[in-house]
């Protein structure tokens, strides 16, 4: 594949919007109101700026950033909670001062909450409650294996006008669980 995607001009281009967003230089554009411009322009770079930071940290084009491109989840979870906190706190500071435009404040509350929602996600998943218990490690006992191995001897040895439904369980990669019907025929 490739080199790494290119985030140099997203970053460029979403500084100077954001910028945007902290002065008073907006047009009023056709709605006649410079703040909805500035805030307009404000988020628009907060997307390129995303978009700049998602492919400097992992690498490649992409919005999500799911689980598996993370290199210690549980760890970084909190930093992400943390980094949010922050954006939010900082952006309650911004809101209530009168030297920034009135979207400014707004625009980092979006960002404030994103990234906290994105670290709380991230934590309940690897940390906390919706942290998955492995279907494999839980049907590895004994027990299991053993009623697995029978399932399989009865299977082999049904009768050849018998007609058979055998409910499994199957794992797929990402741990999800589907439960299928099994019907066989032997002639």
């Amino acid at each position: 594949m490739g080199g790494k995607a290119e985030w140099r001009g997203f970053a460029a281009l979403g500084s100077i919007l954001v910028g945007i967003t902290f002065t008073d230089v907006s047009p009023a554009g056709p709605w006649n109101d410079s703040t909805f411009t500035s805030g307009s322009l404000g988020l628009i770079g907060m997307i390129l700026l995303y978009l700049a930071w998602f492919r400097l940290t992992f690498g490649v084009k992409g919005v999500v950033p799911t689980m598996d491109m993370w290199k210690d989840p549980e760890e970084t979870s909190k930093l992400v909670m943390l980094t949010g906190i922050v954006i939010l706190g900082i952006s309650y500071a911004i809101g209530r001062i009168d030297f920034f435009p009135e979207p400014a404040g707004l625009v980092l509350s979006l960002v404030g909450l994103l990234v906290t929602t994105n670290g709380i996600y991230v934590w309940l998943s690897t940390s906390g409650p919706l942290r998955d218990i492995s279907p494999i490690h839980a049907e590895d006992t004994e027990d299991n294996q053993i009623e697995h191995s029978k399932l399989d001897e009865d299977l082999k040895t049904a009768n050849v006008s018998q007609l058979s439904n055998v409910t499994y369980n199957i794992q797929i990669q990402d741990s999800v669980i589907i439960d299928s019907k099994i019907k066989l025929e032997e002639e």
